[in-house]
C-alpha cells in the first residue's frame, strides 16, 4: 500500500468511528428524552389521582 492509500484507509476508519459515536449519542439522547417524558406523565397522573381521591365527592371551586 502506498502512503495515499494508507491515509485514505485511516481517514475512513476515523469517519466510521465518528459515525458510530454519533449514533450512540443520538440513541442516548432519545432514551433520555423518553425517560423524562415518562417521568413527567407519571407525575401528572399521580397528581391527578391524588386530587381525585382527595375530592371524595365534594366540589372544590378551585379545581373546576
Amino acid at each position: 500500500m502506498d502512503a495515499y492509500s494508507l491515509k485514505e484507509s485511516a481517514m475512513l476508519r476515523a469517519q466510521h468511528a465518528l459515525d458510530r459515536r454519533a449514533r450512540e449519542l443520538r440513541r442516548a439522547y432519545v432514551a433520555d428524552l423518553f425517560v423524562r417524558a415518562l417521568a413527567s406523565l407519571r407525575e401528572r397522573f399521580t397528581r391527578h389521582e391524588k386530587r381525585m381521591s382527595s375530592a371524595s365527592g365534594r366540589l372544590d371551586p378551585r379545581r373546576l
